[in-house]
């Protein structure tokens, strides 16, 4: 639950390009 907390903050501060490799690392350490 923390990791998509930071995910989103991450997505928000960083590019969209950084969306798909912060979801991928989101899902594997959920």
């Amino acid at each position: 639950m923390n990791s998509f907390r930071f995910a989103r903050a991450a997505l928000r501060a960083r590019p969209a390009a950084f969306r798909a490799p912060l979801q991928r690392r989101t899902y594997a350490d959920a």
